[in-house]
């Protein structure tokens, strides 16, 4: 009875500290946005009012994938191979001794099942702390804050050549190559025929 009585402290304690953590925690005080598509970086405000602070603080699981949560809503590993293109959002986290940390998040707007964001474990911040880290499947709203934002729309980005996987770009040249062969092949076909056609008149 003990035993069980002991790891259930344990469990609630653990939970009381994922709650109390980021409520404790002042958060981003800013932010930069870059990526494909965009022309400048973005600037992110802290929450007071600016576009883009607290609701992309939530929207990215900014919280969850840094103090980490009970239960986790972190994924191990990227739930779809078809990603999409790749933002790269760069947040400022004021730290207890008044230095600046720096903690980066991959974001998937357009990803197959809906947006994601990926944060790299053991980024360092507050000092002694470390990024949790992990695949975090973001709200549909996410989409909806970045383009108020100013990051285009998908059909823009992939009509513009921004295909976040990179396969338009690499299968051009082949294509190109492979059209310029039949053409050549076309082309010495018509000539040899002609030549056929022109060789008894000269007899």
């Amino acid at each position: 009875m003990r035993t069980k009585t002991v790891a259930f402290l344990l469990i609630v304690a653990g939970a009381l500290v994922a709650l109390v953590a980021p409520a404790a925690a002042k958060g981003p005080s800013e932010g930069t946005i870059e990526g494909e598509g965009l022309d400048a970086p973005i600037a992110i405000g802290d929450g007071e009012g600016t576009p883009g602070g607290d609701e992309l603080i939530g929207d990215v699981g900014f919280f969850e994938v840094t103090f980490g949560q009970i239960p986790s809503r972190a994924l191990a590993s990227a739930p779809t191979e078809d990603l999409g293109p790749r933002l790269t959002l760069r947040w400022v986290v004021p730290g207890p001794d008044g230095r600046d940390d720096i903690i980066v998040q991959d974001l998937y707007p357009y990803a197959a099942g809906g947006p994601l964001t990926y944060t790299e474990p053991g980024q360092a911040f507050f000092e002694t702390e470390q990024t949790i880290g992990g695949w975090f499947r973001a709200p549909e709203q996410l989409v909806t804050t970045l383009q108020e934002l100013g990051v285009p729309s998908l059909d823009a980005l992939t009509g513009a050549g921004g295909a976040g996987d990179g396969r338009r770009t690499r299968w051009a040249p082949i294509g190109a190559s492979l059209l310029a062969v039949l053409l050549l092949g076309a082309g010495l076909a018509v000539f040899g025929r002609r030549r056929g056609e022109v060789a008894p008149a000269a007899g």
